[in-house]
């Protein structure tokens, strides 16, 4: 049975909190960004909040080579690699499928690093609204900023097979492949049932 997180914080009282949180964080002002990779999850909530306190809401799906970001996520918590892919693979198709028939973008964290200019240039255009310019400083600063030395575990992701790591790579470049340049599309559903069908049977 698949809970509705919505319906629950109310239930509990934590909607209140929620929406009081987001207006001692950010007040008044006219945008705002939220980064957290545990809002794949609650992404419906956090849109009704977010919409009721008056923002307009569009969605960013930030995706990095699963191998790396499972032995990231292994080393920080002290899980297995395996434990750590179910984890993306869960917070992957959740995101996506919470952003479906909404605007967003996808970035692939290769790319941000390979040309960042042509990659939020592309972001921009896609989620649509006014951006502010990029001054030459600013350009230096994120120059300086996003450097390959960002990338502590450089892993190559298996080209074929049933693996979670495998079935996680497959999805990573179907979903890179086909949202990268056409956020509205969805990933391939065999991409995406293999993905069901390695977290079932964990």
């Amino acid at each position: 049975m698949r809970v509705d997180p919505a319906a629950v914080t109310r239930a509990n009282g934590l909607w209140d909190r929620l929406r009081a949180t987001l207006d001692s964080e950010f007040g008044d002002a006219s945008t705002v960004v939220l980064k957290d990779p545990r809002i794949s999850r609650l992404v419906p909530l956090y849109r009704e909040a977010l919409q009721q306190a008056g923002y307009e809401v569009v969605s960013v799906l930030t995706l990095r080579n699963p191998l790396e970001v499972a032995q990231s996520i292994a080393t920080r918590d002290r899980l297995s690699v395996e434990r750590a892919l179910e984890t993306w693979l869960r917070y992957t198709l959740d995101a996506e499928r919470a952003t479906r028939g909404t605007v967003r973008a996808l970035v692939a964290y290769e790319a941000l690093l390979a040309d960042w200019r042509g990659c939020t240039a592309r972001m921009k255009a896609q989620l649509g609204g006014e951006w502010f310019a990029v001054t030459p400083e600013m350009a230096s600063e994120i120059d300086a900023f996003l450097s390959p030395g960002l990338r502590h575990h450089t892993l190559d992701l298996p080209a074929a097979g049933f693996g979670r790591a495998a079935v996680a790579g497959r999805l990573y470049r179907d979903m890179v492949g086909r949202l990268s340049d056409h956020p509205s599309a969805v990933p391939g559903g065999l991409a995406t049932g293999l993905a069901k069908a390695c977290l079932a049977l964990r």
